[in-house]
């Protein structure tokens, strides 16, 4: 696939262009009319061929109108898969595409200026990484929700969660902060909810159910703090400063 924004090729499995920082990730339509997401577009075409997305599921990239899964699935020239709105683009007359790359090359030129002098690149970098985190951590808190609907409605246990997890995630890479030096134990589950009955658990919007190694306590991972997953399905960054009064919870 390619990057919708700055046109370099990347894995499907990316939910953030490591360039630009453009958000890669989709969001899902449900049966049930509920939004899922964000999963990157190798989440949502392994759902689909698993048969636990419906086929005439309604999807959206990162914001884009929403359009019918087979579409966004469907490999356009070079294998990837585009949004609408980059293939709403074709029929423009080739003068206006000449101006449309020059101009985009200049602002593109601006940009990349202003980013090299004020060390943007950085910051861009790291935001990038806190979006992936953020894209992995939600991923794993909607399947440990899947492991519960399977099992008793009860969180599995927080020192096997990545075995438990297995057959719901099949991707180990989720289990790595790319902000992290810590590899597969970049994560770790709240072991107040250890195998805790979701019935249980009285604020599941601001209980904390997986987040970054070390939370809250330490140097955060990532600039803005760190990433935390909730017990109904949300992820966010949180401040160091707000970091201990969620372990309340």
């Amino acid at each position: 696939m390619q990057c919708p924004t700055c046109r370099r090729p990347l894995r499907e499995d990316l939910a953030a262009c490591p360039g630009c920082g453009a958000d890669l990730t989709y969001w899902v339509q449900g049966a049930d009319g509920k939004r899922y997401g964000p999963y990157p577009l190798a989440e949502v075409r392994r759902y689909a061929a698993e048969g636990r997305v419906p086929p005439n599921a309604m999807v959206s990239q990162a914001g884009a109108p929403w359009q019918p899964l087979s579409q966004a699935l469907a490999p356009s020239p070079g294998g990837v898969a585009r949004p609408a709105a980059a293939r709403a683009k074709r029929g423009v007359s080739p003068v206006a595409i000449v101006f449309i790359v020059i101009g985009g090359l200049f602002v593109l030129g601006l940009i990349g200026g202003a980013v090299l002098l004020g060390g943007g690149r950085s910051a861009a970098r790291s935001q990038a990484r806190s979006r992936t985190c953020r894209s992995h951590l939600m991923q794993i808190a909607l399947g440990a929700l899947m492991s519960s609907q399977d099992h008793n409605e009860v969180f599995p246990d927080a020192t096997t969660w990545k075995t438990d997890l297995e057959p719901y995630l099949k991707n180990t890479t989720l289990y790595q902060c790319p902000a992290s030096t810590k590899g597969d134990q970049s994560y770790e589950m709240n072991p107040a909810l250890s195998r805790m009955p979701l019935s249980q658990v009285m604020n599941p919007t601001s209980t904390p159910l997986f987040y970054d190694a070390g939370f809250p306590n330490g140097t955060p991972p990532h600039p803005e703090g760190w990433n935390v997953a909730f017990a109904d399905g949300h992820c966010k960054s949180v401040t160091a400063s707000e970091a201990s009064q969620y372990m309340s919870q």
